[in-house]
């Protein structure tokens, strides 16, 4: 595995290269290039993620990296949000990455910056939003994994509101970009890719 897949204990690109099979992690460069590109002046002091699955694993990594000193993961299974936690903390020993409980969820997100939504819910086949939007506020930023529906309750609640946004297509064309260039070793057009993934999505 690669460093950064190695780090993560999770990979979605996968290199066959002289009979090798050589596991990348685009997740967390994918959705970092979200966050620098449409959300490089936000706060990033205090996070709330929910979900802390495979895909929250990268997202975890991305806030991180990207300068958030307090992250706060919740997951409706309270073992694998610790574990997710517990392995945040060693990789970024500099930051506070704890887990939050059903009772304390609503005050952390209040008093958060922003709010990340990797779980499952808001998908089409998944519908709603993992958190009240009534707990939002607008000089928060509000970021979501899924893309499909690219504008999910979460967004559009925040949107509302006048939140900051980053809808779930950013990662999933900067994953993509990253797995284009390790595939191929040719510099992909990324806002190309952008504007063709919208429009495949468009309703």
């Amino acid at each position: 595995m690669a460093p950064e897949a190695q780090a993560l204990n999770a990979v979605n690109t996968v290199l066959i290269r002289e009979g090798r099979f050589i596991g990348h992690n685009t997740d967390q460069s994918g959705f970092g290039a979200g966050l620098a590109s449409v959300l490089s002046n936000a706060p990033m002091e205090t996070m709330v993620q929910l979900g802390a699955g495979g895909a929250g694993s990268a997202v975890s990594a991305a806030l991180l990296s990207h300068g958030v000193q307090c992250l706060f993961l919740f997951d409706v299974d309270p073992v694998r949000a610790n574990e997710q936690a517990q392995a945040m903390a060693t990789l970024f020993p500099d930051q506070r990455v704890e887990t939050a409980s059903e009772a304390n969820l609503s005050d952390l997100i209040c008093n958060a910056d922003g709010v990340v939504n990797a779980t499952p819910i808001g998908m089409n086949h998944h519908p709603g939003s993992p958190i009240d939007t009534e707990l939002l506020q607008a000089h928060q930023w509000v970021a979501d994994v899924i893309y499909l529906p690219l504008n999910t309750e979460l967004i559009n609640a925040a949107r509302a509101i006048g939140c900051q946004v980053l809808d779930g297509g950013h990662m999933v064309v900067g994953q993509a970009i990253d797995a284009f260039r390790l595939i191929t070793g040719i510099e992909p057009n990324g806002a190309r890719m952008r504007a063709h993934f919208l429009h495949l999505v468009a309703d």
